[in-house]
């Protein structure tokens, strides 16, 4: 009864904040200038739903049955809370650059018609003359060939022209700057938002499946048969609704990574450079022809912000393949978070390394990807030894085994299963209790270790090209009736007796049997 009371509360409590900081986003939204309130409501929302995360959600081993059925919800807040502070920075950026255009507006209308005139006698070469007379003034000397001065004479030119069409209206010039920039305002705001919530989308999907498979299998079948392969996929789901722990702040953290990253990456000059720009881009004059800012100039990108792109290719992909495999919890974005940061302190470090400025960029963005590749070729072209758990020699203990990437032998290695030896000796269930790796994927790793363990590699490679990839399948087809077919026999180099000996041995191996009744009814011959 306490349990759902402190649910409730909870629930209650979520929904009071939100609101608040919604009605309170809204004001600040439309008051762009009042910054420091926008980040204390900002720091707010943050420091509420931890502490609602932290003390008032009803924790594992509880009662929260209500919890459990808004947790998928609960999974995009701290999200949602870093992407409305990044809408606030755009708009807020938005603004400023509109203001930045009437500044200029008003600027050129001095300058073209100091007191008064006839706005219908004024040409582009009026236009020309006095962006000119501004560039010299702002830009003197050698700084009108900067990158600065070049961005401002196209702005001038298409502010200039407009000013001259709406005759010398300056706030109609601003308001149909606010309509030509709002498509940039929405596509980079709208990929942004992509970009950040496509990874928490897919977790609070999986919460909510495992939420609901969980008890699906709890009335489905007895408690006699909650065990196995069955009781290891009940502690994955289990894991990942992730009720035992307050994930709040890991999820907020990861999501201002991407954020943060992903503001770089669409503007990395700067989101008011890159709305003010954007108008270039929609009024480029003849001979001018230009491109939005953001999608331009990656080339002169920060070398952080190159290496953030590779992350962020990588923590796209693995989300999605460990969501296709039932596998994407919470710890698994703290991971991501993880390597997010350390791709960051490993872009400043290649930054300065000894690489040639022609593909520094792409050795970073590789960096990005497979971080521990960059070491490998930054050791070796440095001439420096780097730490053997980072050698790629590490899944050599475990090879013939395909299933099983280095990230999935690194958990091996850490829970002291050393080898494909060590994967065929232990219980699957002690394995499955050990490491967090999906159970099917487990469970085809150990009845390929051991195949591997009774054969040797070398065999195991050979009986490949028969469709015999584990001990259950060997089993299976000597049970079929026929015998093993000649062309196998031969691959042992033996006769066919020393081969139904070895199958024999296998049918009656009691990891056999557990494997084939872990894999489920597809193997389940081999126990029969």
């Amino acid at each position: 009864m306490f349990a759902n009371t402190r649910a409730y509360v909870a629930i209650v409590a979520a929904v009071a904040l939100a609101y608040f900081e919604i009605r309170a986003g809204i004001y600040a939204y439309a008051n762009a200038g009042h910054q420091t309130f926008a980040i204390a409501i900002a720091c707010l929302a943050v420091v509420g739903f931890a502490f609602i995360d932290l003390v008032l959600r009803p924790r594992k081993g509880t009662a929260g049955v209500v919890v459990r059925r808004y947790l998928s919800f609960w999974a995009l807040v701290p999200f949602l809370c870093a992407l409305g502070a990044s809408a606030w920075m755009h708009v807020q950026q938005w603004q400023d650059g509109m203001d930045d255009i009437g500044v200029v507006a008003d600027d050129l209308k001095r300058a073209l018609c100091p007191t008064t005139c006839d706005w219908n006698k004024l040409s582009g070469d009026d236009v020309e003359r006095a962006v000119d007379a501004m560039i010299k003034l702002r830009f003197p000397g050698d700084d009108a060939k900067s990158d600065e001065a070049h961005q401002f004479d196209e702005i001038a030119r298409v502010v200039g022209t407009d000013l001259v069409r709406a005759k010398g209206n300056r706030d109609l010039v601003v308001s149909n700057a606010q309509v030509d920039t709002l498509p940039g305002f929405l596509l980079a705001f709208s990929v942004q938002a992509l970009f950040v919530l496509w990874i928490p989308l897919l977790l609070a999907m999986k919460i909510h499946k495992a939420y609901r498979e969980l008890g699906r299998r709890a009335r489905e079948t007895s408690e006699s048969d909650r065990k196995g392969f069955t009781g290891s996929v009940n502690e994955r789901d289990k894991r990942i609704l992730g009720e035992g722990h307050a994930f709040f702040v890991p999820r907020f953290c990861f999501g201002a990574l991407l954020v943060l990253g992903t503001n770089y990456v669409l503007a990395p000059y700067g989101l008011k450079a890159s709305y003010i720009m954007s108008l270039v881009d929609e009024h480029a004059l003849p001979g001018h022809a230009s491109q939005t800012l953001w999608s331009t100039s990656f080339s002169a990108a920060p070398v952080i912000v190159v290496g953030f792109v590779g992350f962020l290719i990588y923590a796209l992909i693995t989300a999605t393949q460990r969501f296709i495999q039932d596998d994407l919890d919470d710890q698994a974005l703290l991971s991501l978070l993880v390597r997010g940061l350390v791709v960051i302190l490993l872009s400043f470090a290649l930054s300065s390394s000894p690489i040639d400025g022609t593909i520094s960029r792409l050795f970073v963005f590789v960096a990005g990807v497979f971080p521990v590749r960059a070491l490998e070729a930054l050791s070796k072209r440095a001439n420096v030894a780097i730490d053997p758990e980072f050698e790629t020699e590490t899944t050599k203990s475990f090879e013939g085994v395909p299933s099983l990437d280095p990230t999935k032998v690194f958990a091996l290695r850490s829970a002291g299963i050393q080898s494909s030896y060590d994967l065929a000796a232990i219980p699957i269930e002690d394995i499955a209790a050990r490491v967090r790796i999906d159970p099917r994927l487990l469970g085809r790793a150990v009845d390929r270790a051991i195949l591997i363990e009774a054969v040797g590699l070398e065999l195991a490679k050979k009986l490949e090209p028969f469709a015999i990839t584990s001990a259950t399948e060997l089993v299976n087809l000597s049970r079929e009736g026929t015998g093993l077919p000649d062309p196998v026999a031969k691959a042992f180099g033996d006769t066919d007796t020393s081969v139904k000996r070895l199958a024999e041995r296998l049918a009656d191996d009691e990891r056999v049997k557990t494997v084939a009744a872990w894999l489920g009814e597809s193997r389940g011959k081999v126990g029969s």
